[in-house]
């Protein structure tokens, strides 16, 4: 009599043995037997029977891996005897244990990249992980090195080269005869189109250039009529109607209407494309700096969500990724450069609205954007009457300057994920520190054609690219160490004062070279930015006990004032930054006003407007410009007999005389903030400071 123990042992020695089927029962989907080499279906179908055994056997090595790596991990942190640490040279070897050595580090393993990679049932290159519901088995890695050999490099960079020597005599009259866009002027068109790749384009590389001309000029895969309205709204924000001699641009507001119409139908493609991307983006950007931050912020979620799809943010320089995505080496070149561009502007938006960043990782480095032909082109202004005639043409440096900003953001990157991780009270010094460290070493390691140290030894400017990267470098350094202002430590408080008022110097010194040589209606979003982040020092500054260093934090803060002001006409997102620069002195002022001592404030007409008060001290505050406007009224509220006191510069300052005091003429900037509302320079004789 068979008992219950026996049974279940019999029905355990019946159950199948193995853990996967072969290929063509798998393909049949019918029920395999299991067994090697030939299963029965197979041998009853007189079929080739194949296995996948490698399968398990890659994921038994995979699992060694990990376990070699933890165990790597665990012995580096534990204390020896003598109250340290494990290094690499004591610690037990992977291979010493019996078990296989962890990869070597890289911007993405080849083991991580096959596990996000599979193809679907009609063949195509699929990006799901493993826990996606259209994952059915990742790739097999064929052990191929990571990226290309030698001499495939050398080939790519040939086939990019090659572009070139055809883009003037066959592409470019070729576009010339192609059809007319419906509603778009030729001639505003070529215009506009050399506004963007002269102001816009250097900045942030979103489209690459060759590459778009000759598909704009057979229809190719890498052009659309979306992107190229995106190019166009983004590049009539630059330029006026009298100076492009055309009439109609508003501002580029109808080739937006067109863009967002057209984007409906390109959302309903199977699988986002190139042009897509890349004119989302270049959205993202227009619409931030005209003040619609949510509309743009919204354009580049979408643009990194639509990359990723596609598979962008993986390793592409694979041979095998490259040939099952049948990718040429122009291809290979125009998704590289835009996710590095993705990963620029997303620390670019990120910064603008104080937002933890989406692209945590730059799987290309500067060796792998092959095309630096561009770096010879000579650059020169277009469409900008006030400069085209008395700039000398510079090198652009465009791809040096592109890869040195991404390696840049790299660092940013690394600050921001820290400020978003905790208060900035919980923040060491040490990390800030280390961070600043690197932004040193970056500095150190930029090439010298694209770095400005002296700007005043500069008979005019670099490119405008070549200067916000200086820019950049300068209002991250101050990023980085400002929530040390109000550290409870004097020490700390003073060396960090000391670090943000050196770089916002070098802001103002470099803004100053950017100023006399081009129009403020050119600046960038990103420039406007860090002319903003260096006038939070100034704000600060002009709160310090020294006379000498709060006045001339009020001359540079005036300047920065004076610049955004100017600009917030082209980018009305910089009125925010106006109003925000006068909340922080409004702050200020009331944290540093003694208690009692009288505020000035509105007073009754008797008296000027000006209410009765104890002597209050107020500096002269008017721009040169518009002393004699307002000399007057100055004569009228200055009392020249009382004696001169030197007290902290904003001090006596209230809130109601800001609003009295006048230094613009009346401009509305449509974001809560009257400049001319605000005083922000002192006078000519900046010792003179004058009792109410």
């Amino acid at each position: 009599m068979e008992t219950p123990e026996s049974l279940r042992v019999d029905r355990d020695q019946r159950k199948r043995r193995y853990r996967f089927a072969c290929t063509q029962c798998k393909a049949r989907k019918i029920k395999c037997s299991g067994d090697q080499p030939v299963c029965r279906a197979c041998r009853r179908s007189n079929t080739s029977c194949h296995w996948q055994e490698d399968q398990l056997q890659n994921a038994t090595s995979r699992i060694h891996e990990l376990e070699a790596a933890l165990q790597h991990a665990q012995e580096r942190a534990t204390p020896r005897s003598d109250g340290g640490r494990h290094d690499s040279a004591n610690a037990i070897s992977p291979a010493s244990s019996g078990q296989p050595a962890p990869l070597p580090h890289a911007p993405l393993t080849s083991s991580s990249l096959w596990f996000q990679v599979g193809l679907s049932d009609k063949g195509n290159v699929t990006y799901n992980g493993p826990y996606s519901r259209f994952h059915a088995e990742a790739l097999e890695d064929d052990a191929s090195p990571p990226g290309f050999s030698s001499a495939t490099r050398a080939t790519h960079i040939e086939a990019l080269h090659s572009q070139y020597r055809l883009l003037e005599m066959v592409w470019t009259p070729l576009m010339a005869s192609r059809p007319r866009l419906e509603g778009v002027d030729d001639a505003a068109c070529t215009a506009l189109l050399d506004v963007f790749w002269t102001w816009i384009q250097p900045l942030h590389n979103w489209v690459y250039r060759p590459c778009f001309l000759v598909d704009m000029a057979i229809s190719g895969p890498h052009y659309s009529e979306f992107l190229l309205m995106c190019m166009l709204a983004h590049s009539a924000r630059k330029v006026t109607e009298i100076d492009m001699g055309i009439d109609g641009l508003l501002k580029g507001e109808q080739y937006l209407a067109r863009a967002k119409e057209l984007l409906l139908e390109e959302m309903c493609a199977p699988k986002p494309r190139i042009p897509t991307i890349q004119g989302l983006l270049i959205l993202g950007g227009r619409q931030c700096a005209i003040g619609k931050s949510s509309e743009g912020w919204l354009y580049t979620g979408m643009a990194i969500r639509m990359l990723m799809d596609i598979g962008l943010h993986l390793y592409l320089e694979n041979p095998r990724l490259a040939e099952l995505e049948n990718l040429t080496p122009v291809e290979l070149e125009v998704r590289k450069r835009l996710y590095n561009s993705a990963f620029v502007w997303d620390k670019t938006i990120s910064l603008g609205l104080g937002r933890p960043p989406v692209l945590l990782s730059r799987p290309y480095s500067n060796s792998s954007i092959l095309d630096d032909r561009d770096n010879a082109q000579m650059w020169m202004p277009v469409h900008a009457p006030e400069i085209t005639e008395r700039y000398n043409p510079a090198p652009s440096y465009n791809t040096l300057t592109f890869c040195a900003h991404s390696q840049l953001h790299e660092i940013t990157t690394e600050m921001m994920l820290l400020f978003a991780n905790g208060s900035h009270v919980n923040i060491s010094s040490a990390e800030i520190h280390s961070i600043g460290a690197k932004f040193a070493s970056w500095f150190a390691n930029l090439p010298e054609e694209i770095k400005i140290l002296e700007p005043s030894t500069l008979i005019q400017s670099p490119p405008p690219h070549i200067v916000s990267i200086n820019l950049v470098y300068h209002a991250l350094n101050i990023l980085l160490h400002r929530p040390q202002l109000n550290s409870p430590n004097a020490d700390i408080q003073e060396t960090t004062s000391k670090i943000c008022t050196s770089h916002s110097k070098h802001i103002h010194d470099i803004f100053c070279l950017y100023s006399r040589t081009f129009p403020h209606r050119m600046m960038t979003y990103q420039v406007s930015y860090c002319i903003f982040t260096a006038a939070t020092v100034e704000v600060d500054e002009m709160t310090r006990a020294d006379q000498e260093a709060a006045t001339q934090a009020a001359q540079r803060l005036g300047m920065a004032i004076r610049a955004l002001d100017d600009e917030s006409k082209n980018t009305p997102s910089i009125g925010r930054s106006l109003d925000t620069i006068r909340r922080r002195l409004a702050t200020r002022v009331s944290a540093t006003k003694p208690a009692a001592q009288p505020s000035l404030a509105r007073g009754d007409a008797s008296n000027g407007g000006v209410a009765s008060a104890q002597p209050t001290t107020l500096p002269a505050v008017l721009d040169a410009n518009n002393t004699a406007e307002h000399s007057s009224f100055v004569d009228t509220v200055l009392s020249r007999d009382e004696t001169p006191q030197e007290p902290p510069l904003l001090n006596s300052l209230s809130t109601n005389t800001l609003e009295e005091m006048s230094g613009f003429s009346r401009i509305d900037t449509n974001a809560g903030f009257h400049p001319d509302a605000f005083p922000w320079r002192l006078w000519d004789n900046p010792d003179q400071f004058w009792n109410l």
